[in-house]
């Protein structure tokens, strides 16, 4: 059980159920009378109730029978029943102590003469008298004594069967309701913040909770906590991104003119310094396209709308890709192969989704092995309403414990894929904030016995298909 609204609710309810049937217990162990028999109904109809059996057994039976009475309910109930009859002789008696004999006697003649009910004040056992008129017209006085407490295991037979019933259900009832809701209202502010934190892990950096948790007590406190973390680590990421936005910025211009002055130089060089030359141009312009990414993934981290959006032909832009890495691989011992499939159609952003797939495509087609291909497979329609885009190579592969840190950026596999082949890390993870801008996921998996293999996924945006669809 690891909800805590349950064991909030259960804990409750127990509570309750127990310290119901505590109480019970302790008002039969504590009272010498249950229901206390100092009310005068409850103490005339329990007198009637033996009196009347008593006087019926005696008149029916005689005083044998009397006798056999008054000893069964003195061995089963520890109830002690005195008869006497109008003349004050005792019909039939329990046996007692002499000292209480006397006191008997006295409590019967006084009830007997005021024909009223009659307590003793008796330090161990209740007793009372009162006067009765039997089947027959004659006149008796009996006298009970009650047991001082009773045994423990007669504490719920004294109950009525009909407290168990409907009355239980409805106390369980309402008891579980009010459970429910006091479990509700002290979950209620754990709700809030854990479905804040799960918003701001998702990048949701707005999200905010002091307002909605204002009369919570400490959990207001709690919640201004949170919403202090949330704005000092918006404002640091915020920060970090701008600050990486304007230093790419500012580089654009130097390596422009960098460019230039790289072209001036040639005019002037002699042979022996072309291949200097050479390797800062080549630098340059990785230095470049390097920049050009971090632009991308700046903006890709921003908010953005659907402006953009609109519905094209996956199977045609794939298409498109393919034909350029083939392109681009001639030369080398690899190729792409990617074979067509029907027209899918979704909705995104067309360029955002370009540079995604060639980004994935790209990145396998650097890490395949030589004489290999990389393999672009489609898979779903617009039927099953999500469409996969799956691209796998012939590489070594990554280890299966940094499979979702491939997507960070400037993240590396130093192992196999080091800075050797040229990139920065940045090409994973601008296509995972593209694929995720369009309402797609991304994912990779090792292949076996070699290679990576990254998933693309899709929704479907069904529909005939039009002229302007590209």
């Amino acid at each position: 059980m690891r909800s805590l609204f349950a064991k909030i609710f259960i804990y409750f309810l127990l509570t309750i159920v127990l310290s119901t049937l505590i109480g019970i217990i302790l008002t039969y162990s504590r009272d010498r009378e249950f229901p206390p028999m100092g009310h005068r109904h409850f103490a005339k109809q329990a007198l009637a109730e033996y009196g009347r059996d008593a006087v019926r057994t005696y008149e029916d039976g005689g005083a044998a029978a009397l006798s056999d009475y008054v000893a069964n309910l003195r061995d089963s109930a520890d109830v002690k029943v005195f008869l006497f009859g109008a003349d004050g002789v005792a019909l039939a008696a329990a046996q007692v102590e002499k000292r209480d004999e006397h006191m008997i006697r006295r409590l019967a003649k006084a009830a007997g003469r005021s024909g009223r009910l009659r307590f003793s004040n008796h330090p161990d056992v209740p007793w009372m008298a009162s006067a009765l008129t039997g089947p027959s017209g004659k006149s008796y006085v009996i006298v009970v004594g009650l047991p001082p407490r009773p045994a423990l295991r007669h504490i719920f037979k004294a109950i009525p069967p009909t407290f168990f019933g409907v009355r239980s259900a409805i106390i369980i009832a309402v008891s579980a309701l009010l459970c429910y809701v006091l479990a509700r209202t002290l979950t209620a502010p754990i709700r809030a913040l854990r479905q804040a934190t799960q918003r701001f892990a998702a990048g949701d950096f707005s999200v905010r909770v002091a307002d909605s948790l204002s009369s919570q007590g400490e959990f207001s406190e709690l919640g201004r906590d949170f919403d202090q973390m949330a704005q000092r680590i918006a404002s640091l990421l915020n920060g970090q991104k701008q600050l990486l936005s304007d230093i790419s910025h500012e580089l654009r211009s130097p390596l422009a003119r960098l460019g230039v002055a790289l072209e001036l130089a040639r005019k002037h060089a002699d042979s022996d310094a072309e291949n200097a030359l050479n390797r800062i141009e080549k630098e340059s312009l990785r230095l470049n396209e390097m920049i050009g990414q971090l632009l991308d993934l700046a903006s890709l981290d921003e908010e953005g709308g659907t402006q953009s959006f609109s519905r094209f032909d996956l199977t045609r832009l794939i298409a498109d890709v393919v034909r350029d890495a083939v392109f681009e691989a001639h030369g080398s011992d690899k190729t792409v192969r990617f074979e067509a499939a029907e027209p899918v159609f979704v909705r995104g952003d067309v360029e955002l989704l370009r540079r995604a797939i060639d980004n994935v495509v790209r990145n396998a087609l650097t890490y395949t092995a030589e004489g290999t291909a990389v393999e672009v497979l489609m898979t779903g329609d617009e039927f099953s309403g999500s469409v996969g885009v799956t691209v796998c190579d012939h590489g070594p592969g990554i280890p299966d414990d940094v499979l979702d840190k491939i997507f960070e950026p400037f993240y590396r596999v130093q192992q196999s894929r080091d800075r050797r082949t040229g990139g920065a890390g940045l090409g994973l993870a601008i296509a995972q904030r593209a694929v995720k801008r369009c309402g797609g996921s991304i994912s990779a998996t090792n292949r076996r016995p070699s290679g990576l293999e990254i998933q693309v996924r899709l929704p479907v945006e069904a529909g005939p298909a039009s002229t302007k669809d590209a």
